[in-house]
């Protein structure tokens, strides 16, 4: 147990506003960990290691309200180090969740299209609904059916390389979870770090993700649990932890 506790779990941030800190209580709250084991490193502000160190045992890339890829953000500045970043835990076997943008930031990697599209788009709480693959995935398979997710995200991916197995979708998106094959990645396009009071908190700091006043109230309205949603990041967390013990 204490090998354990001294191993730890990155969350890589692309934000610089005062989601920043929102994110990291929102992260903190959901997680049963110590500061010390949960790091959270800025992509933005700070230069990531060449190197995932040797104490890191899972990578969380997290969500970003100001950067888009369809726009180009970061691709001549900080993209580039997060891409040598990724490539060092791809080689050492570390589990990774993208959660968003950092969902789209793995897509983007492998080869896939992020795009702005209006029909794309989602905010609030929406249903989703699991693909055959996720029945034995394990981060997956004990979710029922279809659970509640929350949203909040302009960019979509499409062209999704065949290096990913799609696990989910919702109404409007085709692709809202992966999974490398034959790795221990995964990517979720919804917030697995919110839970109901949350993603409220979250819409109110980012009003522009709805159209005006009237849709921001419906969807506020709308709201719904989204339990299984969050459980997917503790299992990841355990899962990266258990691939340590069992090593």
């Amino acid at each position: 147990y204490c090998r354990l506790t001294m191993k730890k779990i990155y969350v890589i941030q692309f934000r610089t506003e005062v989601c920043e800190e929102h994110e990291q209580k929102c992260y903190r709250e959901e997680l049963d960990l110590g500061e010390n084991q949960l790091i959270f490193l800025s992509a933005v502000k700070d230069e990531l290691p060449l190197v995932v160190p040797e104490d890191v045992v899972g990578i969380i890339m997290a969500g970003s309200g100001e950067f888009y890829l369809s726009e180009g953000h970061g691709r001549e500045s900080w993209l580039p180090g997060v891409h040598v970043f990724i490539k060092s835990a791809l080689q050492k076997n570390i589990p990774i969740l993208g959660v968003c943008y950092g969902f789209q930031i793995l897509c983007d990697y492998f080869g896939a299209d992020v795009v702005d599209d209006e029909q794309y788009r989602e905010t609030g709480s929406h249903l989703v609904t699991k693909l055959v693959p996720a029945d034995h995935d394990p981060l997956f398979k004990k979710l029922p059916e279809t659970f509640w997710g929350q949203f909040g995200h302009k960019d979509t991916m499409v062209n999704i390389p065949n290096d990913f197995e799609v696990l989910c979708k919702t109404e409007r998106v085709p692709c809202q979870a992966v999974r490398l094959k034959g790795k221990d990645v995964w990517g979720v396009l919804f917030h697995v770090e919110l839970n109901k009071d949350k993603i409220k908190e979250r819409i109110e700091i980012f009003p522009n993700y709805t159209s005006d006043d009237s849709q921001m109230q419906k969807i506020m309205s709308s709201i719904e649990d989204s339990s299984h949603a969050t459980q997917i990041l503790k299992d990841f967390v355990a899962f990266s932890l258990d691939k340590v013990r069992k090593d």
